[in-house]
């Protein structure tokens, strides 16, 4: 029989849902501001997770021919948000980085979202921030296990 503190996976699914549309709620004003197309977007993405991606990387990632990736880069490069520069180790292949400016919109892109959450998060009294702790850290071993068979788990302490 179910007791009163019972919560179903259902229940916890919209709650995260309902949490997901209220932080994006705030970001919306920031990326409806974007001049770039949802491709471009992706491709700064991309290249915001690593210093330095080879055209045929950014097209691979993205499930796109190296032409496309390529015009995409150019796009960004024109806007001041990328830069093309020479693989040291292999000339016959352009790489792509971000600028400071397409660094710094990332910054601004994420930001924005950590500041809600941090907000939200120092409203909690302690039980409930150890709670919602305790929890995250079970799901996240969930799902780095999914992720990554076999792989050690990263430490939530950090």
């Amino acid at each position: 029989m179910p007791g009163e503190n019972d919560v179903t996976p259902e229940e916890v699914l919209k709650l995260i849902f309902s949490y997901s549309y209220a932080l994006q709620k705030g970001a919306f004003m920031e990326w409806w501001g974007l001049e770039l197309t949802l491709a471009q977007v992706k491709v700064l993405f991309t290249l915001a997770l690593e210093d330095h991606v080879a055209i045929g990387k950014i097209a691979e990632n993205l499930g796109i021919g190296q032409p496309t990736a390529s015009h995409l880069v150019d796009r960004l490069v024109q806007a001041g948000l990328a830069e093309r520069v020479e693989n040291p180790s292999d000339r016959r292949y352009t790489l792509a980085q971000l600028t400071i400016a397409g660094r710094e919109l990332i910054q601004r892109l994420r930001q924005g979202r950590l500041e809600r959450i941090q907000g939200w998060l120092s409203q909690l009294n302690q039980e409930d921030l150890a709670a919602l702790c305790q929890g995250l850290k079970a799901l996240l071993r969930i799902a780095q296990v999914e992720d990554c068979p076999g792989a050690t788990t990263l430490s939530a302490e950090k």
